[in-house]
């Protein structure tokens, strides 16, 4: 468990650091935000691809 910032007292609501528990949760965090940031990565690559596109028009209307 963890303890309440505000009174030092055991947290019934959080997992024990080193149970399974814990480790299943942590994983799922980290498994979460590695989605995160590889989205966040793609949604960039696919904004630098659209502007690219738009500067090579040229091509298209000769």
């Amino acid at each position: 468990m963890d303890n309440d910032r505000t009174t030092s007292e055991p947290r019934a609501d959080r997992a024990r650091v080193g149970t399974a528990e814990h480790t299943a949760l942590v994983a799922a965090s980290a498994d979460l935000l590695s989605h995160r940031m590889l989205a966040v990565r793609l949604v960039g690559a696919l904004d630098a691809e659209l502007q690219g596109l738009g500067t090579e028009e040229t091509w298209l209307t000769s």
